[in-house]
C-alpha cells in the first residue's frame, strides 16, 4: 500500500459520485447527497492505496476489493448507508 503525505481533492459538478487520478488526486461530485461525499472520498482514497496491487485486476474485482476493505476495516459501521459497487 502506497500512502502519500498529501492528497488533493477536487470538487466538481460533473460525473459520478467520485473518481481518482493516481497517484494523489480525488474528484468528488458535490451534487451528491452530503451523506455520500465523505464516504466517496474514503472510497476513492482506498482505490489510490491499492492502485499498484490492483492494476491487473478487472474493474469489478477492484471494486470488490475496495468494498471488502471498507467492510472488513469497520468503515461500514461508520458509513452505514454504504452500498457495494455493482457494475452491470
Amino acid at each position: 500500500m502506497d500512502i502519500k503525505k498529501e492528497y488533493k481533492c477536487f470538487l466538481t459538478f460533473y460525473g459520478c459520485y467520485g473518481y481518482y487520478d493516481y497517484p494523489d488526486k480525488i474528484f468528488v461530485n458535490i451534487d451528491a447527497k452530503v451523506d455520500f461525499i465523505l464516504e466517496t472520498i474514503i472510497h476513492e482514497l482506498i482505490h489510490l492505496f491499492v492502485y499498484e496491487k490492483s492494476q491487473k485486476m478487472k474493474y469489478q474485482e477492484i471494486e470488490n476489493l475496495v468494498d471488502l476493505i471498507i467492510i472488513k476495516s469497520g468503515l461500514k459501521n461508520i458509513f452505514t448507508k454504504y452500498e457495494k459497487q455493482i457494475i452491470n
